[in-house]
């Protein structure tokens, strides 16, 4: 085959693929969590229940994205089966988690579309006054998404507060791979178990659900290698003429 054969057949397959580019971009993913840094200043996106606010990093604990981080307390008369029913969770599932009978606490959520292969990921860090580790007053903090996750309880390793608590766990980052297309509910979730006398808490930020990366993109990288072979066969042939 001819450079100039050659030079035309490139041009032709990076056309067809900046095309095939163009159709795939055009239906990027619906995965989508709203105000997962809580930026609007408050719960826009969520619902809650038991004692939840946002707060700046004047609370004593500093944000991980942005200005503002969602924080719920134990403080509050939110019975845990409340709270099981407000998540979509099998009635007293959260005593199940071996932390003993969960008594009250506090929950936010939030239900939103992701496909398969959609990561989602989030910052946490628990906080307690309970004496740690503390076998018969274990609070605990969880999410729940396909299932229900302990994220932290007073037997893991904390440091020094600066907040109203006088422990806690410092910001941890979880993430969770959607591997079916669907609607989901993201819940986050912090519990007095045992007694009702001593609070904990659970800070949240920086949640989102991000789609995989778009087959265009790999094909922006083929397309570039293609025109820069295409530019090289050109080169070729203008020395030779």
């Amino acid at each position: 085959m001819s450079i100039l054969a050659k030079s035309s057949t490139l041009a032709a397959s990076v056309l067809g693929l900046l095309s095939l580019s163009t159709v795939l971009v055009a239906a990027p993913s619906q995965a989508a969590v709203i105000n997962g840094s809580f930026e609007s200043g408050d719960f826009t996106g969520w619902e809650k229940i038991g004692t939840a606010a946002v707060d700046t990093n004047a609370y004593g604990v500093d944000t991980t994205d942005g200005y503002y981080q969602a924080s719920l307390v134990t403080n509050s008369k939110a019975p845990a089966v409340s709270i099981e029913k407000f998540l979509g969770l099998t009635r007293g599932s959260l005593s199940t988690l071996g932390n003993g009978v969960a008594n009250s606490g506090a929950a936010i959520k939030q239900t939103f579309t992701a496909s398969a292969g959609d990561v989602v990921s989030f910052d946490w860090n628990f906080l307690t006054n309970e004496g740690t580790p503390n076998a018969r007053n274990n609070d605990f903090a969880f999410f729940s998404l396909t299932g229900l996750t302990e994220l932290a309880d007073t037997t893991v390793s904390f440091v020094d507060s600066l907040s109203e608590f006088r422990e806690e766990t410092g910001y941890q980052t979880t993430s969770y791979t959607i591997a079916t297309a669907g609607n989901y509910t993201l819940g986050f979730g912090v519990i007095n178990s045992g007694d009702r006398k001593v609070q904990s808490g659970l800070l949240v930020d920086n949640v989102s659900s991000e789609p995989v990366p778009e087959p265009a993109s790999m094909l922006g990288i083929l397309a570039f290698g293609a025109l820069g072979g295409k530019k090289l066969l050109k080169r070729r042939q203008e020395k030779q003429a």
